[in-house]
């Protein structure tokens, strides 16, 4: 089934959304687990588990955009530094820098004319 840019945006928003509500509540209970929180921690917690919860292909289709109006190197190098694991001290900052550098690869080996259409696996889900 092919998809239009305002279903795509739509799909878009919505898993964003269930990222994001997932994600604030797994940093609320590690924030609450491994106190003391500092704000600062609470921003790369919430970033660990953003990436972690994020489909790999929604991942890589908004770099691959981003890569086509050259942003997607800028947008790599603010988000590695948050989450390494030399500079994130949460458990799973490798697993989340590894996915965001994987995603990296695939995007800037992907033919500039495929474009991401099956979103059928993401419709009417509630995995998050």
């Amino acid at each position: 089934m092919n998809h239009n840019f305002e279903d795509k945006g739509t799909l878009y928003l919505e898993i964003e959304n269930r990222v994001n509500l997932l994600a604030a509540k797994l940093t609320h209970e590690f924030m609450c687990s491994n106190p003391p929180p500092t704000e600062k921690d609470s921003d790369k917690v919430y970033l660990v588990y953003k990436f972690l919860n994020t489909p790999s292909d929604i991942l890589q289709e908004g770099l691959f955009q981003m890569l086509q109006r050259q942003e997607a190197n800028a947008y790599f190098k603010k988000l590695a530094k948050q989450l390494h694991p030399d500079k994130n001290a949460h458990p799973f900052a490798k697993e989340a820098f590894q996915k965001l550098s994987t995603s990296l690869t695939v995007v800037k080996n992907r033919p500039i004319t495929n474009h991401f259409k099956n979103f059928e696996p993401y419709k009417n889900t509630n995995c998050y």
